[in-house]
């Protein structure tokens, strides 16, 4: 059961992997379309070569999706693990507090306290039973 469900998530991966990097060649492909529209405009060369940069990366993203398989995406993320430990820690460090800021204005959103509620007082009644009163 594990090597089927194993090989079907592997696939699985292949496929999406292969879906998004032919999207992001397509979406590359566009944005060197619009870098050849702004070169037409006269104050536009900046934002051209911007356009033109933004594509070369996309396009080498497209490329390494479209290219790789579930062994090599794991081969590399293992790699870059070894090579720069200190960044996959900042990384995650950055993703913790990033998610917790997340969950916190969602909280308030919803009208939940964030905040720790103050500390209840018991004042002691002034009933002969001696029964205490919340505050």
């Amino acid at each position: 059961m594990n090597g089927k469900i194993g090989t079907l998530l592997t696939n699985n991966v292949s496929q999406r992997s292969k879906a998004l990097g032919d999207r992001l060649v397509t979406t590359a492909k566009n944005l060197r379309a619009i870098g050849e529209q702004l070169r037409a405009g006269e104050l536009t060369h900046g934002a051209a070569d911007l356009a033109d940069l933004g594509a070369d990366k996309v396009e080498g993203i497209g490329q390494y999706l479209s290219g790789s398989n579930v062994e090599t995406f794991l081969g590399d993320a293992e790699a870059f693990t070894r090579d720069n430990p200190w960044r996959v820690v900042l990384g995650g460090v950055a993703l913790g507090l990033s998610a917790s800021r997340v969950i916190k204005a969602g909280a308030s959103r919803r009208g939940l306290r964030t905040t720790p509620a103050p500390p209840s007082m018991d004042f002691p009644s002034s009933k002969a039973g001696g029964t205490r009163v919340r505050a």
